[in-house]
This record gives C-alpha cells, structure tokens and sequence, in this order.
C-alpha cells in the first residue's frame, strides 16, 4: 500500500510539473507572439512614417521651387526665347475665347493687337512705350495691359474665310492648349502659366503617391526628383538673364517656356518605371486609372515641347529589356495578365493615352493648317540641317550655297531655291498664302539636301555628328554644372539634409536594394538618351533641361543608394562586435 501511495504521489507530481512546463510554454509563446506583433506593428508605423516624411519633403521642395519663381521674378514676365512661342499661345487662346474659333489658330487682328501693346521686339513700338526689348518682357504691367488689351479691344469677327487666322508657323501646338487651360484656371494672365506648370506638377506628384505610397523606397525616389528639379531651379540657368561667370548676361529659361516641360514629364516616367521595377507590385483598376492620368500629362507635355519625344523612346527600350530578361514559361505567362505590373496590360493603356492625346491633338487642328501646309510639331529635318551648321567646315563648304543664311533661315533658303528650280504650275502647292514657304515644303526639301549632302559628303555629316557635335554637347553641359559649384548655401545645405533623411526612408523599405540597382541604372541610361535632342538642333543649355535633370536625378539616386549600403554595412559590423545575447558561462 506505501508503494501504491508512493507512485501515485508521484504520478500526481510529474502530472502537475508537465502542466506548469505547459503553462509556461504558453506564456512563453504568447510572449513571443506579442513581441512578434509588437515588431510588426512597430515595423509598419515606421513604414508609413518614413513614407509620410518623403511625401512632407516632396511638398516642401515644390513649395521652395515655386517661391523661387518669385525671387527670380518669373512669374508675370515672359522669357527672351519664349516670347514668339507666347504670342502664338496667347493668340490662340484668344482667339478662341472671342470668337470661339479653336484648332490651334491666332486671329492676326489680335495678334497684332498683343505687338501693338508692348509685346513685341519691334523698337519703334516700344519706343511709344519709353521702354526697350527685352526689358519690356520683364514689365509685368505692360504685359498684362497687352493680354487685357487684346481681350477687350473693339473688332469684327474674322471673315472672307480664313484670311485673318494662321496657325503655328511650324512649332508644337500644345501651347495653346496649355495656355487655354491656363487663362480657364487662373483668369486671362501671364502669371497663370506659372500657375499651371506647378498645379500639373502636383498633379503628377499626386498620382505617383496614390499609386506607390505603399513603397518607401519609391516615395523617396519621387523626393530625390523633386530634389533635382530643386537643384536645377535654383541654378542660374533658371533666371531672365545669366549672372555667373563666362555666360553673365546670356539668356536662361523659365517655368513658362516650352523648353522647360520636359520636366513635368519626368514624374509620369518614373510612375512607369517603378511600376515595372518593384517586386511584387500588383495594380489594380484604380492604379490603371491613375496611368492613365500621367499619360494625358505626358501627352499634354509632348504636344507642347514635341523633342521630349525621347523620353517614350527610352521607356520603350527599358520594357523591352525588362522582358528579354524573362523568358521563364512564369514570366511570360505574367506578360498576359492583367495585374502583374510588367504585363502588356499597364505598359499598353499608358502607351494608348500617350499616342492618342497626341492624335488627337493632330485630329483637331484648324483646316488652316492643310491649306498653309503648316506643322502641329516641332519640323525634324528644318533641325537636323541646322545641326550641320555645328561643322567648322560647314561655313566654307556649303555656307554660300545657300546665301550666308543661318540657323532658321537656312533651311528656308534651302526651300526657296528648290521651289524656284520647280516649272510654276507646280510652285503653288509649296507656298503659303503670304507666298512664303510652306512649313511642310521646307521640312521636305531640308530632307532632301540632307540627304543631298549625306550622298555626296559622307564625311562630313559622318564628322559632324560623331565628333562636332558630341564635343559640343559634351563642353555645354561641363559648363553648367561648373555653374552648380557656385550655387547658395541655402540650396547647398537642403540638398544634404534631404538626401540623409531620404536615406532614412529608403533603409526603412527591405525592398531597397531590389529596386535602387536597377532604377539607378535606368535613371542614368535616361539622361544619357535626354541628349539626343541635341543632335538635330545646335546644342545649348537651353534645350539641354531634360538631360540636365535627369542627370541631377541620377547623382541624388546614387548618393541614396550608396548611402542606404553604407548605414546597412555600418550596422551589420555593429550587431557582429556585440556579444551573443543570452549567452551562459558553464562551470
């Protein structure tokens, strides 16, 4: 009986020490599931803070790049090379707004109501005004009191056909698209440009953060851009009139001029690129929506400034490359469905809005433009002729050929010899109503003695864009980024506290080093392929803005990304000198 009394008191002892082994095996484990928890929980809050502040930063550096519109006095005033592009703009609006004649076209009595009244380079005008060119760009006044004029004067709508209306003399049209969007917003002003461009660019910024706010790594990749077009407003290229060094007094650019939208372009490009390169990323029809917002910006954009062409080009080869290096059965299955962000679906919709904003726009343009043979874009062959001009053998070679005309009027030369050459009942079909040549027929012949030239000269055209032309494109470009080295301290000093706390946020996103190698070698590919508007125009700083932000983009990318490797190898040399926790001395 002791015995039997003995293992049950036992047996009863082993069953209570399994049982409280059991219950601390429990509290152990909800101990660690909280801790888990608690590291999740704590993980995400960082996440979406570190998403919250590359967003705050995104805001602030647009509301610094506005400011500095006003501190350079670009707000009411209108650029030295932009000018005639305004008075087509500004016509074109008009016009339509008076007598509800759209389609691109400019009424010449109100054209020539807008030179009449200060806006012009003619010096008997502005001789009545007691002012010169181009300080008459620069009277805010005077150019409001000529849009005012031009509104409000008294005149008949035009008749006897289309004697009265002309379109774009050969130059993109989407300024006037831009500038009737603009006059609708912000009432008829020249400071309703400056509006627009920045309400355009928080619409993009707006997008890409409805599409990638999930992303810390792409919130902070849309900061680092914004961080470049911040770098490349505050540099004094940005300005009426250059003040640095060997270019003081040479014209800059502003917010306004056709030459500058390219960077609005730039946000909707990396919305693709990143859709393409995140791990992972599914859309949704939301998402599609939101393409298909960048794309009509992308298109407004190309129809105002046709050059930034190129950057559909580039996005092109970058998905084709993306799919060349997946030829697994999975990712060409992924290619056919309609939520994996690489498939046809996404890159197609974007491409579709793209191509048809700029049909459309084609499609809508006044039949004017059939009978004056005129342009809805910016002519590629008038350019490329001008590009041989950068040949220093081009003065002795072909410069009498074409009677000592330069630059634009060059390849009007070109057409008029060769319309002269043609029997006079076939001259008509090439000339404009004023007896000039048509846009079209000097894009034709420029085409033609090019190619001219090419057959018979190979060497040259060979020498002028291998050689000539790259050392130019190479010399503008060193010229302006010597230029940053005198930038302000202000811009000196935000530029190195947002690019560290960029850091934070991106070492925040584990998908970092996924999505930073490859962006940061397609950012660079893309400032690269930003210069080949440079080889069918002469190269100047002033058509080089795309390259000079893409590049901008492209250092403050790498700086990230160096930085991220950095503070990560920094803390796995930490957490290696530290001795293993929990560790026990046996005796």
């Amino acid at each position: 009986m002791a015995n039997t009394r003995e293992v049950q008191e036992g047996s009863d002892g082993a069953v209570q020490a399994s049982a409280s082994c059991a219950a601390a095996g429990d509290r152990d484990y909800r101990q660690t599931q909280e801790s888990r928890l608690f590291a999740s929980t704590r993980k995400n809050t960082f996440g979406q803070l570190a998403s919250a502040v590359a967003m705050v930063l995104s805001i602030l550096l647009v509301g610094e790049i506005f400011h500095v519109g006003f501190e350079k006095n670009l707000v009411g005033t209108i650029g030295q090379e932009a000018w005639g592009r305004h008075i087509f703009g500004f016509g074109a609006a008009l016009t339509q707004s008076r007598w509800g004649i759209g389609g691109y076209v400019v009424d010449s009595a109100i054209e020539e109501r807008l030179q009449n009244e200060g806006l012009t380079d003619f010096p008997a005008i502005l001789r009545y005004f007691g002012i010169t060119y181009p300080d008459n760009l620069r009277d805010e006044r005077l150019m409001q009191k000529a849009l005012e004029q031009a509104r409000d004067f008294d005149t008949t709508p035009p008749q006897n056909g289309y004697q009265r209306l002309r379109g774009s003399h050969g130059d993109d049209v989407g300024i006037a698209t831009f500038t009737i969007l603009s006059f609708t917003l912000f009432g008829v002003k020249v400071s309703s440009l400056y509006y627009t461009y920045f309400v355009l660019l928080c619409f993009t910024i707006i997008l890409f953060v409805l599409s990638h706010y999930r992303s810390r790594v792409a919130m902070a990749s849309l900061a680092l851009l914004v961080l470049a077009l911040y770098v490349l407003a505050t540099s004094d290229l940005v300005n009426f009139t250059r003040e640095i060094g060997p270019h003081r007094g040479a014209v800059g650019i502003d917010f306004k001029d056709p030459r500058f939208f390219g960077t609005l372009a730039a946000i909707p490009a990396l919305h693709m690129l990143l859709t393409w390169i995140r791990p992972h990323y599914e859309i949704s029809k939301l998402h599609y929506l939101l393409l298909i917002g960048q794309a009509s910006v992308l298109a407004l954009v190309i129809n105002v400034r046709g050059p930034v062409l190129w950057l559909i080009f580039a996005l092109c080869i970058y998905w084709i490359l993306c799919i060349a290096r997946r030829r697994t059965p999975h990712h060409l299955r992924e290619l056919c469905r309609w939520r994996s962000a690489r498939s046809f679906f996404p890159t197609g919709t974007f491409a579709l809005f793209v191509g048809g904003g700029i049909i459309v726009s084609a499609m809508a343009a006044h039949p004017v433009y059939r009978i004056d043979g005129d342009l809805v874009h910016h002519p590629l062959w008038h350019n490329v002729m001008i590009s041989l001009e950068m040949n220093p053998e081009w003065k002795a070679k072909y410069l009498p050929s074409v009677n000592g005309t330069e630059v634009d009027e060059m390849p009007r030369e070109i057409a008029k010899q060769a319309i002269a050459k043609l029997p006079p009942d076939q001259r008509s079909q090439y000339l404009a109503r004023g007896g000039w040549p048509t846009p079209s027929a000097v894009m034709l012949f420029a085409r033609e003695r090019f190619f001219d030239i090419l057959r018979n000269d190979p060497s040259f055209v060979l020498h002028t864009f291998t050689i000539d032309l790259p050392k130019l494109i190479f010399l503008t470009a060193s010229g302006f980024y010597l230029t940053l080295l005198q930038v302000g301290s202000l811009t000196v000093l935000i530029t190195v506290v947002t690019l560290g706390v960029i850091v934070w946020v991106a070492r925040q996103d584990p998908d970092a080093p996924i999505v930073l190698p490859p962006l940061v070698r397609a950012v660079g590919s893309f400032s690269l392929i930003a210069l080949l508007p440079c080889f069918i125009g002469p190269p100047r700083p002033l058509i080089m803005i795309d390259h000079f932000l893409w590049f901008l983009f492209f250092l403050c990318l790498l700086a990230c990304y160096v930085g991220v490797r950095l503070v990560a190898g920094l803390q796995t040399a930490a957490a290696a000198s530290e001795p293993p926790s929990g560790a026990m001395i046996q005796l």
